[in-house]
């Protein structure tokens, strides 16, 4: 950095303590609701992930590996930290999975935008019909501001902690595949989607996808066909659910596809069929197949 350039940081840095002890000794007087001043400071891209999710240890972690790797390399790279409990205090394997997929999320938006804390309700553990446990990630609305990459990336984080603590796949039963499809295309009619995905691409996304995806009502509209079902909680169109399969799965396979391939503990050769559009040409995804030798649905 020029001498110039480093005169011109000290000197903001300067203010801000200026500023900050002015502030401390307003505060002191008790005239405010909390005595403590509430917005931290944020030195650089790593201060700011660490203070929206308030996860100990997290901007130290993440300066380690800001110049080793990209920034989604490094989002996985932390999944080992949280599943190892060296970044968080989480008790619970849950836990360990919704503090390494919100860390990711903000670390892809350089912890500006409300994604990580907003977009991401909760996750749970839930149980499939053979008694197996499952990861099931409740997405909200504003996880829109985090764009398909960030989405898409959060569904692989999730996975590779699922896959690390030893949590089953998820097994979607026949219903709610359907429901995925329907409730998609609900959505993308009363709100609108960047890349809206076919029924039978909804469908096979729902299929083979290791963690289910799930999400708050985020409309009055709703489903006709496949409602009422045990473990989706509303008959509305889940906003995030559908953001995150349609603008993050479906829309960026490919990019996913190249870091799907460097993990061994996560497998997703489905991704492939999804890229190629060769869902059900030899039998794979709902049925509803794609006849070889021309036409709309086989371009």
């Amino acid at each position: 950095m020029r001498p110039d350039d480093e005169r011109y940081f000290a000197r903001i840095e300067d203010r801000l303590d200026e500023a900050w002890d002015v502030a401390e000794a307003a505060k002191r007087q008790g005239h405010d609701p909390r005595p403590e001043i509430e917005i931290p400071v944020a030195r650089d891209m790593a201060d700011r992930v660490e203070n929206i999710l308030g996860i100990d240890g997290v901007a130290e972690r993440v300066r380690e590996l800001e110049g080793e790797m990209s920034r989604e390399e490094a989002a996985l790279e932390l999944v080992k930290d949280f599943v190892d409990g060296n970044v968080g205090d989480y008790d619970s394997r849950e836990g360990k999975v919704e503090g390494a997929v919100r860390t990711a999320v903000a670390l892809l938006t350089e912890g500006v935008v409300a994604a990580p804390i907003e977009g991401i309700d909760r996750v749970e553990l839930l149980e499939n019909d053979d008694g197996t446990e499952f990861v099931n990630v409740y997405y909200a609305g504003p996880i829109r501001s985090a764009g398909g990459t960030a989405q898409a990336l959060s569904v692989l984080v999730a996975d590779y902690a699922r896959s690390l603590l030893g949590i089953d796949e998820y097994k979607p039963r026949d219903e709610e595949v359907e429901r995925y499809a329907e409730e998609i295309a609900l959505y993308d009619t009363e709100t609108g989607l960047q890349y809206t995905p076919k029924d039978k691409e909804s469908k096979f996304i729902a299929k083979h996808i290791p963690i289910m995806l799930d999400g708050e009502a985020t409309s009055d509209e709703e489903v006709s066909g496949f409602r009422d079902l045990e473990r989706v909680d509303t008959n509305s169109a889940r906003g995030g659910m559908c953001l995150v399969a349609a603008e993050g799965i479906a829309l960026k396979a490919p990019k996913i596809q190249r870091y799907t391939r460097d993990l061994d503990e996560v497998d997703w050769p489905w991704l492939q069929d999804l890229i190629d559009g060769t869902i059900g040409k030899d039998g794979a995804g709902d049925g509803d197949a794609v006849e070889s030798g021309g036409g709309d649905d086989a371009d």
